[in-house]
């Protein structure tokens, strides 16, 4: 009896328990959802991507140009909408507007007087507000594409 007790921990329990342990050591990002500039899907399904959410993975937003210089942006999402069970929505912090210089070496932020308000689409399209903090005014921008692949990515 005490022998197939031990062999049922050394060959099931032992190797469950490293199992688990190192599955939750390899969470990483991955890209689960992708629009073009268009907002064209190029990656993913938007199904795979609402259940993601629903089971509450964590969820990164980013977009980037790829023209003669690189720029690349991404952001935690802590609020998001599922609307009509066929398009995520992602309300991204407030973050301040910039104009990156990327001629030289180093990455130069002019920051501007603006704190820049965003909601991304899955169908690619951003909604956008923008406070001006020095004129003390707020402009709102109707829906548009952004005019960049939108990537979401989900901790597993």
């Amino acid at each position: 009896m005490k022998s197939s007790i031990s062999t049922l921990v050394l060959t099931v329990l032992i190797p469950i328990f490293f199992v688990n342990c190192s599955s939750q050591h390899n969470e990483k990002w991955q890209l689960v959802f992708q629009t073009d500039k268009s907002g064209m899907i190029v990656h993913g399904t938007k199904n795979e991507l609402i259940k993601l959410v629903r089971e509450g993975y964590p969820i990164r937003v980013g977009w980037d140009d790829m023209g003669k210089t690189s720029v690349e942006h991404t952001i935690a999402v802590q609020f998001l909408t599922i609307a009509n069970e066929k398009e995520v929505f992602a309300q991204l912090e407030p973050f301040w507007a910039q104009r990156p210089n990327l001629k030289s070496d180093t990455l130069s932020v002019v920051p501007f007087g603006s704190e820049t308000n965003w909601i991304l689409s899955s169908n690619g399209l951003r909604s956008s507000m923008m406070i001006d903090k020095v004129n003390d005014t707020v402009v709102n921008y109707k829906p548009a594409l952004l005019g960049y692949p939108i990537k979401w990515y989900v901790k597993k």
